[in-house]
């Protein structure tokens, strides 16, 4: 994947989404949430954080970029470092995830 990401990260309800939309339109960025574009609404409820399967999670995170990114754009990806697993209990992103976004 190209590197025209900047990767946003923190915890849920912290402010990415606000924050990233006023960096996007003051710096021409396009903003995109991880969680549009894992189309988290499609496999889980909205509400629910926890996630079942990181590894397929992270890949359709990876599948989807690849499907949105264009080489002639610059973006702003906010998401998370680490989420909660079927405990409850947080876990952190494989690394793998953010070699495979490459952000700049």
């Amino acid at each position: 994947m190209t590197s025209n990401i900047i990767f946003t990260g923190g915890i849920h309800g912290v402010g990415k989404g606000t924050i990233c939309k006023e960096l996007s339109e003051n710096y021409g960025l396009i903003h995109l949430s991880a969680s549009e574009v894992l189309k988290w609404k499609d496999i889980s409820k909205i509400e629910n954080k926890i996630v079942k399967d990181f590894e397929s999670t992270q890949e359709r995170l990876i599948y989807g970029l690849g499907e949105i990114i264009k080489p002639n754009k610059n973006y702003l990806l906010d998401g998370h470092f680490c989420l909660l697993n079927v405990e409850g209990i947080p876990k952190r992103i494989p690394e793998i995830t953010f070699l495979k976004i490459n952000p700049c």
